[in-house]
C-alpha cells in the first residue's frame, strides 16, 4: 500500500466524520511544536506536514493549512488527502476552478475499493459525498458523478449516490433507463424511507416525462436532509 494511503487511512480518516477526535485527548500547543519539530528534523516527512495542516485547519487557521497542505503534495503527490482540503479551502474562498482542480486530484488518488479496509470505507464515502455535492453546486457535475460513482464502487447498495446518480443520468445525459435503474436499485433498501419515496416519486415522473429536454427542472440531488 502506497505511504500516501496509509497517511489518509491511518491518521485522517476520523476527519471526516467524527470531527477532529484524534487530537481530542491532546494539547494542541504540544502537538503543534512536536510536529514543527518533526518537520525539522525531515523537510521531507509529509505525514507531520498532513497532520499540522489539518491541526491548523481545525483551528480555523486556514492560510497556515493551505500552506502545509501545498508543502504535503510537493513531498508525496499521491496522498489524497491534502487535496480534499485544498478543494475545500478553494471551494469557500469562492474559486471554483482550483476548488474542481484539487477535488478531482483527491478522487484521482483514492485507492481502488478493494484496498480499502472495510473500517475506512465510511470514511472515504463521507468525504466523496462532499466532494460530489460541492461539485454539483459548483454546476461541475462531471466531477460530481465521479465522486457519487466512486462511492457506489466502494459500497454498491449507498442510495443516496445510486439517487443522486439517477439525477445526473436522467437531467445530463437524458437517459431515462440509466436513471430508472438506479432508482430501482434505490428502493432495494430504501422502500419506506424518506429518500423511498423520493425514489418512487421520481421513478413515476420519468414515466410521466420520458424526454427530460421537454420537461421542467428535476436536477436536485439529495443531501441528506
Amino acid at each position: 500500500m502506497r505511504a500516501g494511503i496509509k497517511v489518509f487511512m491511518g491518521f485522517a480518516a476520523v476527519v471526516f466524520i467524527a470531527g477532529f477526535v484524534i487530537f481530542a485527548a491532546r494539547n494542541t500547543t504540544e502537538l503543534e511544536r512536536e510536529l514543527k519539530a518533526a518537520l525539522k528534523k525531515d523537510p521531507a516527512d509529509s505525514v507531520s506536514a498532513v497532520k499540522l495542516g489539518v491541526l491548523y485547519w481545525e483551528q480555523g487557521r486556514v492560510r497556515r493549512a493551505v500552506s502545509n497542505f501545498r508543502s504535503a503534495v510537493t513531498i508525496d503527490p499521491e496522498q489524497p488527502l491534502p487535496y480534499y482540503f485544498l478543494g475545500e479551502a478553494y471551494f469557500l474562498d469562492r474559486e471554483p476552478e482550483r476548488a474542481v482542480y484539487n477535488f478531482s486530484l483527491f478522487l484521482e488518488k483514492i485507492p481502488p475499493s478493494d484496498e480499502i479496509a472495510p473500517e475506512h470505507k465510511d470514511h472515504f464515502i463521507s468525504a466523496l459525498d462532499k466532494v460530489g455535492r460541492r461539485a454539483w453546486s459548483m454546476k461541475e457535475y462531471e466531477t460530481s458523478f465521479n465522486a457519487f460513482s466512486k462511492i457506489t464502487e466502494i459500497e454498491p447498495v449507498n442510495a443516496r449516490a445510486r439517487y443522486n446518480l439517477a439525477v445526473y443520468y436522467y437531467n445530463y445525459e437524458n437517459n431515462r433507463v440509466k436513471a430508472f435503474s438506479e432508482l430501482e436499485r434505490v428502493l432495494e433498501t430504501e422502500q419506506e424511507s424518506r429518500l423511498g419515496a423520493k425514489a418512487e416519486f421520481f421513478m413515476d415522473y420519468i414515466r410521466r416525462n420520458p424526454d427530460s429536454r421537454l420537461v421542467g427542472d428535476m436536477s436536485f440531488i439529495d443531501e441528506g436532509r
